[in-house]
């Protein structure tokens, strides 16, 4: 059943993406802008850190790579930087260390600027994004096929329990 779940929800989600890519690259930025807004809901949920104008972030971000494309390298760098910190903080063993507002505000950029650099893409040549989905798609289809029928050994069991060892190989096979 779960399985079946998982493969409904990816086909809608595929659809959604590939659908709105297909149509008009517009579109598909609208599309990913809904899917930040999605995510900065939820990040606020967990974090109980309700800002308003975090919701901004993703459209700031992205009339920035638009109309001043110098600035790419920056924002590419901040993604960067959202992501090196969200990755220590979950690594961490002593969270008590971070201040949570520091994390969500990271964690904004962890969330926008990946998904701005992918409507760019988008724009620029849909077909390169066809692909980098292909290829998280395949991969996370080969993972769970893989740890769902031979996965003993759990890989994290702190952070998601139902990862293996066996699925991450054959996520990567």
């Amino acid at each position: 059943m779960n399985f079946l779940i998982r493969s409904l929800t990816s086909f809608l989600y595929v659809g959604l993406l590939l659908g709105s890519l297909y149509i008009d690259a517009t579109l598909f930025s609208v599309v990913l802008f809904l899917m930040a807004l999605i995510a900065q809901w939820e990040l606020q949920r967990i974090t109980n850190n309700k800002i308003i104008l975090s919701y901004l972030f993703f459209p700031a971000g992205y009339m920035i790579a638009q109309f001043t494309p110098e600035y790419l390298p920056y924002l590419i760098g901040l993604g960067v930087l959202g992501s090196v910190v969200m990755l220590s903080f979950f690594s961490s063993s002593n969270k008590s260390s971070y201040s949570l507002k520091a994390v969500y505000f990271f964690s904004l950029f962890q969330i926008c600027i990946p998904l701005v650099l992918l409507a760019l893409l988008g724009e620029s040549n849909p077909i390169y994004v066809l692909y980098f989905f292909g290829i998280i798609w395949l991969s996370d289809t080969g993972a769970y096929v893989i740890g769902s029928l031979f996965g003993k050994r759990k890989l994290a069991p702190t952070i998601s329990p139902n990862k293996t060892i066996e699925g991450s190989l054959g996520g990567i096979l």
